[in-house]
Order: structure tokens, then C-alpha cells, then sequence
């Protein structure tokens, strides 16, 4: 499901926050598997490093996807922004299917799923994560009303402060 080709596609406010919603959902989706993933091509020493590297990879790219998306909408407008979104998404899922290796399932049931995702390594990774992501997002949502009614700054100069912004994220994840 892409949220994002619907979002563009909506006529009411009701059905682009399902969109928005549906997207959010499905990234979370995502971002567990991208930890199996990362975490069953490497030997069991490196399983810490290849969580990190999952963790700054969604780091960055809300880091740097913020700036860029608001220069596409600068140019495009809303809608062409999240036309350009779904492109990328399918861009993504194709390079996903041809270059990342199939999982393979430990055949175990959801009791022992549960006991797994419940222990104390995995909470605290789950508590970094939403740490993580509040305190991108809470930036994010602020430093453009900030450059803007404190500094003055609009158009497309925002989207290089949101850049800078998200380079500095980058290099600190």
C-alpha cells in the first residue's frame, strides 16, 4: 500500500488523513523489517551496529527528506510533492526486492514472537526509537515557523536551512 499515490488523489480531508495514516502504519511495518533484515546478514557480533545503522538510516531520511519534500512542494505543490513521494516509494520497492536478501522465517509462533519483542533489549531500542523520532519531528515542527516569523527567512531558502538541519541529524546519527 502506498498512502502516498492516494493522498494526492483525495478530495477530502477525511480520506488524505486515512492516506496519512495507512503510510504511517506501513512504515512501521517497514522500519521491523528492516531490523530482521539488517540484523540476519551480519554475524551475531554486529546485530548492535546493524540496528544503528537502521535506526540513523530513518534518521536521515526524515532529516533530509523534510527539506527536500518542501522544496518539491515549493515547486510542485502539495499534491506533486506526494505524486513524487509514491515514485520514490515504488523506486524503493523494486531496489528492495532485487537487493535485499529474503529473511528467513524462525517458524516461530506468536507466543514466542511476543516473549521476544517484549524483553528488555527490544524496549529499549523501541524507547530510543520513539525518542528518536519525537525529537526529529517536534524540530521539524517548529524550525519552519521559527525561520520564518523570528528570522525572516522564506521560500526557498527554508528548504536549505531544513537541509542544513537534516545534514547536522545525519552526521550526529
Amino acid at each position: 500500500f502506498d498512502g502516498d499515490a492516494l493522498a494526492p488523489a483525495s478530495s477530502s480531508y477525511g480520506l488524505f488523513l486515512v492516506a496519512r495514516t495507512l503510510t504511517g502504519a506501513v512504515q512501521g511495518l517497514f522500519i521491523a523489517a528492516a531490523f530482521a533484515a539488517g540484523v540476519s546478514v551480519v554475524p551475531p557480533a554486529r546485530m548492535g551496529r546493524a540496528i544503528a545503522v537502521v535506526i540513523s538510516g530513518v534518521a536521515v531520511s526524515g532529516a533530509v527528506g523534510v527539506p527536500v519534500g518542501t522544496l518539491v512542494g515549493q515547486a510542485l505543490g502539495w499534491r506533486g510533492s506526494f505524486a513524487a513521494a509514491a515514485v520514490l516509494a515504488v523506486a524503493a520497492l523494486i531496489a528492495t526486492a532485487a537487493l535485499v536478501p529474503s529473511v528467513p522465517s524462525t517458524g516461530d509462533g506468536a507466543a514466542s514472537q511476543a516473549r521476544h519483542a517484549l524483553a528488555p533489549r527490544v524496549l529499549a531500542v523501541l524507547g530510543l526509537t520513539v525518542l528518536l523520532f519525537a525529537s526529529v519531528y517536534a524540530a521539524l515542527t517548529y524550525i519552519v515557523p521559527f525561520l520564518q516569523t523570528v528570522t525572516g527567512i522564506s521560500g526557498g531558502m527554508v528548504s536549505v536551512f531544513l537541509l542544513a538541519y537534516g545534514g547536522a541529524a545525519a552526521l550526529g546519527s
